[in-house]
């Protein structure tokens, strides 16, 4: 890849099951957890929301991974994350 010429640059692997932060649009702040690769640019995050679960279609430049984050803490991080935006908003 190096030697191709080709402009390339790193990007964090995400796992179908990996918890990511979405830095980006609409959704940003929210937790959801990969449920599946659409293509290279895209997949599909669940996203837990006022206790139900919706999925959408995200461009995968704006979700982070988020390493050994436990259910708890995840639960947490949604709770502020609302609370922010709520008071942003």
């Amino acid at each position: 890849m190096v030697t191709s010429g080709l402009h390339y640059e790193p990007y964090p692997y995400l796992s179908v099951g990996q918890l990511v932060q979405v830095e980006r649009g609409a959704l940003v702040g929210v937790v959801g957890r990969v449920t599946s690769h659409k293509n290279a640019c895209r997949l599909i995050i669940s996203i837990d929301l006022l206790m139900r679960s919706v999925s959408t279609e995200i461009d995968r430049s704006w979700v982070n991974p988020i390493d050994n984050l436990t259910f708890k803490e995840h639960l947490q991080l949604q709770t502020f994350t609302k609370t922010r935006n709520a008071h942003v908003s």
